[in-house]
């Protein structure tokens, strides 16, 4: 396949904000966009000229019915302008989408893998990648693969471990980059959940906000003044002991009550499973609840107060008042959102700012989706000089 460039690409600073501000807000007034971006309308327009010829950006038909001047056209970005694919990597599935440049879902794949070996993981993701561009036969052309992984990733790409899948310091981008002839971008989950939401999910349009994971494990991700916190911690994850339940279980790390205890599937179903005798599984878990089953009830309870007590600790130290949940067991806030809602409100000033919750439905497919929003994110610019 083809070879791809890994010189720097430049992009001057004023086209690429240009183009960014109309992505994630769009669609947008060159009115407001020159206030933001503190630029004249002359000069917004020139730029924004550019991008409409290049096939980039285009003007949207006004809707505003304003018959006392000029009609504005607002500007927004063509969401044919570029293809890319996500994959959300799992101990034993890749689950891919194919998404326009707005990380709208155009097709979605999932594949199993008997064994975990990276080579195994490589063959299966090149296949994955064949597979979408066939099925989604008008992307002619995937402009770059995010992948998202629930583990420590380095700033370069490397993973630096992911328990799921029993890998240490693995290089897989660059030998999928060479193979596939794409730029490869590898980031921690909750980081390109994080990312997703604030560009193109239920956090666009704020610049301050957290996501909350919960599933086969506990994510914590931050967006502050526009931004991603995309530091070392974030990509290593945190808060996943942190204490919630001084009279909870204790977690096989010995952490007595804490998150991942509390909140994770694993350790819910394991609870679940020497109770009861047998293995369950987390939707029999959720009949189970929901038809009055006292231990079922009883641990959905506790883990919603400790879901209520962490957003609570979350807006206080970071000082958000909007959250975006998120993962494959939301049925966790589902079940038991008053009680969540007392634990929040429990310790909180009638002064404080009421905090707004907002539920990704998406499940793993949101984690693919921000894959793709990663890759979206880190090849923009290539995007502008093409």
């Amino acid at each position: 396949m083809k070879t791809i460039d890994t010189e720097e690409i430049s992009v001057p600073d004023s086209i690429a904000d240009l183009a960014r501000a109309v992505l994630i807000h769009g669609p947008v007034s060159r009115g407001e966009l020159a206030e933001q971006l503190g630029l004249s309308l002359p000069t917004l327009t020139r730029l924004s000229r550019a991008l409409i010829d290049r096939g980039i950006l285009y003007e949207v038909d006004d809707l505003s019915q304003n018959t006392t001047g000029r009609p504005t056209k607002p500007l927004d970005v063509r969401p044919e302008a570029g293809y890319y694919m996500g994959v959300k990597l799992t101990g034993d599935q890749a689950i891919g989408v194919l998404t326009d440049i707005k990380a709208n879902e155009l097709v979605r794949l999932e594949a199993n893998f008997m064994d975990r070996r990276v080579s195994t993981v490589h063959r299966i993701l090149v296949k994955l990648y064949q597979d979408l561009i066939e099925k989604a036969h008008y992307a002619s052309e995937v402009k770059a693969l995010g992948i998202s992984i629930g583990g420590y990733v380095h700033q370069d790409g490397t993973i630096g471990y992911a328990s799921f899948l029993g890998w240490e310091n693995v290089d897989l981008a660059g030998p999928l980059s060479e193979e596939l002839g794409i730029p490869v971008y590898i980031e921690n989950d909750i980081v390109a959940v994080a990312g997703a939401e604030h560009w193109f999910g239920l956090g666009r349009g704020h610049t301050d906000f957290s996501v909350i994971t919960v599933g086969a494990g506990l994510g914590y991700g931050l967006v502050r003044r526009d931004r991603v916190v995309n530091t070392q911690d974030a990509r290593l994850g945190i808060g996943t002991h942190i204490i919630l339940d001084a009279d909870g279980p204790t977690c096989s790390e010995g952490y007595k009550g804490c998150a991942t205890e509390l909140l994770t599937t694993p350790a819910l179903l394991e609870q679940a499973t020497a109770h009861f005798g047998h293995t369950v599984s987390f939707d029999e878990l959720v009949t189970l609840f929901k038809e009055g089953d006292t231990f079922a009830r009883n641990i959905f309870f506790r883990a919603g107060r400790a879901l209520g007590r962490l957003i609570a600790l979350v807006s206080s130290l970071a000082l958000v008042d909007t959250f975006v949940l998120a993962g494959e067991a939301i049925e966790l806030f589902r079940s038991t959102e008053d009680v969540v809602w007392e634990e929040i409100n429990r310790d909180r000033k009638v002064e404080f700012t009421p905090l707004t919750i907002l539920v990704d439905e998406g499940n793993f497919v949101a984690w693919a989706r921000g894959a793709a929003a990663v890759a979206i994110q880190s090849s923009f610019d290539r995007l502008l000089v093409a």
